[in-house]
């Protein structure tokens, strides 16, 4: 009787097999992994992209129409705009003639009041110009030319600085503008 050739696996080669095909899942689910990973922080940007730029045109549409304080109960006597000592506000008479505010609240949130007349009293309550899902770190107000007596035009430049809530890690977005009033400061 003749011996037939067996072509099986000896257990090496199955070994080697098995290594072999666990490297490459491992590699590409580590692809995935950080596939998935890099494209949260991608939506992240875009939201807090997306989300600052609307908030700084609402802003600067405000701002570029606001009025000079003539009664003096809203900014000052013939002032244009005022910001707090730590810059994180602003406040002015918009072209409705009523009092309103942008803010960096406590929690990080930017914010609006607007008053139901030109006087520092009656404002309603803050509604968030952003979502819960982006903190705002920083917020600044540089007033230039606000007061009548500097022979400037009033421009306000908005620095502001943001970063995604809900993604650990994510990326900060710095932006900064300058918003010159509509109307001549005469």
């Amino acid at each position: 009787m003749a011996l037939k050739n067996n072509k099986g696996f000896v257990l090496i080669e199955m070994l080697v097999a098995v290594a072999m095909f666990m490297i490459i899942i491992v590699s590409i689910t580590s692809l995935s992994v950080s596939a998935i990973r890099n494209q949260k922080m991608v939506l992240a940007t875009q939201e807090i992209s997306g989300q600052a730029s609307y908030a700084l045109e609402y802003i600067s549409r405000a701002l570029r129409m606001a009025q000079k304080d003539s009664g003096g109960g809203c900014v000052s006597v013939n002032g244009n705009y005022k910001n707090n000592p730590s810059s994180d506000s602003i406040v002015f008479l918009n072209h409705y003639g009523k009092c309103q505010q942008f803010y960096l609240d406590v929690g990080g949130e930017l914010k609006e009041k607007k008053s139901t007349d030109a006087t520092q009293g009656g404002f309603l309550t803050g509604a968030s110009l952003m979502s819960d899902h982006i903190t705002i770190n920083s917020l600044d107000f540089h007033l230039i030319g606000a007061d009548n007596t500097d022979n400037l035009q009033p421009r306000v430049v908005i620095a502001l600085d943001a970063q995604a809530a809900s993604v650990a890690g994510s990326p900060r977005l710095k932006i900064q503008t300058t918003i010159s009033q509509r109307n001549l400061d005469l």
